[in-house]
């Protein structure tokens, strides 16, 4: 078992989560000027913020969570 300063939330995030956090509608209608084509505007602008909060999540770990916790109650250890 790894301890908690070994855990980013990364790894939490793809542990439990295998979906895009942003997702795109899988079946607009074709007949609709925007929901036919928006799609393919999305796709590189969801997956570029995707990767940011990836990026942003690996630099974070479970103890980090713990203690910052711990400091908005006020108690220590």
């Amino acid at each position: 078992m790894k301890p908690p300063a070994h855990i980013s939330l990364w790894e939490i995030y793809h542990a439990v989560n295998h979906d895009c956090v942003l997702s795109i509608h899988s079946h607009p209608n074709p007949e609709c000027q925007i929901g036919g084509n928006i799609q393919e505007s999305l796709i590189n602008v969801f997956s570029k913020a995707e990767n940011a909060m990836e990026t942003e999540l690996r630099k974070f770990t479970i103890a980090d969570i713990l203690q910052d916790v711990i400091s908005h109650t006020g108690q220590t250890g």
